[in-house]
């Protein structure tokens, strides 16, 4: 089939959050090199994984233009296998935040959310539990979920939106740093746009290049909010510091 121009869009654009990710991800882990902190160690690995599921739009060019006769399973685990790293990273790195007032119930979070992140392995690797639905008048696919992984991408949203989002709305309304409460504000942002993108991603069946495009370009701003917020430029800082 020929390439349409919302082909080359889509994958160009998915192409772009995953060159923007992994770029923003190297570069705060070379922040985290100089000041050894481990919030721009965990950030790093948020940028890098947050971007990666869209690598899949990549590989169907590819697979269309060389013939590579990639299989729907392996473009499947390649969209998926990063999902779980994301998540437990990111809500680690919210759970900092009450580590001193509520250290057994992070530990539980985060226990949860690495059982949920096993069992998604699982049913990715070795149920395969998903397939490929192609997408009309494109060389694109959908992919959809089984029960059990859309149920477990679903939890993850639901905390991103539940947790994730209201601490740092929270922390940005009692904090009296106006530069505390922007980077508050700008992962708030992000948080609550890209569990919005993820999850309509993963559970819309009949999804149209249009509708793919719209996606990307939440992942897009919800990453780049996320940047802002969590390594945060000289600029923002000097304008923001008391």
């Amino acid at each position: 089939m020929d390439f349409t121009i919302l082909d080359l869009l889509s994958s160009g654009m998915s192409l772009f959050i995953v060159i923007t990710g992994i770029s923003l991800g190297i570069y705060t882990y070379k922040v985290y090199r100089k000041n050894q902190q481990s919030s721009y160690l965990l950030s790093s690995i948020l940028f890098i994984t947050l971007p990666l599921p869209y690598s899949v739009d990549i590989f169907y060019i590819l697979d269309d233009l060389f013939s590579l006769d990639l299989s729907h399973t392996t473009l499947g685990m390649i969209s998926g296998w990063s999902v779980p790293i994301l998540a437990t990273t990111w809500i680690f790195i919210t759970a900092i935040l009450y580590k001193e007032k509520y250290p057994t119930q992070i530990k539980i979070l985060t226990g949860v959310n690495v059982v949920l992140g096993l069992l998604f392995w699982y049913q990715l690797f070795v149920v395969t539990d998903f397939q490929l639905e192609p997408i009309p008048n494109s060389v694109l696919f959908s992919l959809i979920y089984g029960l059990i992984p859309t149920l477990i991408i679903a939890i993850y949203a639901i905390i991103a939106l539940s947790f994730i989002f209201p601490s740092y709305m929270y922390f940005s309304i009692k904090s009296t740093d106006p530069l505390f409460k922007i980077r508050s504000k700008l992962i708030a942002f992000g948080a609550l746009l890209f569990p919005i993108g993820g999850l309509f991603d993963a559970i819309v069946v009949d999804v149209s290049l249009f509708t793919n495009i719209l996606i990307r370009i939440i992942i897009l701003s919800s990453l780049l909010c996320l940047y802002l917020g969590y390594n945060t430029p000289d600029r923002i800082r000097n304008k923001y510091s008391t």
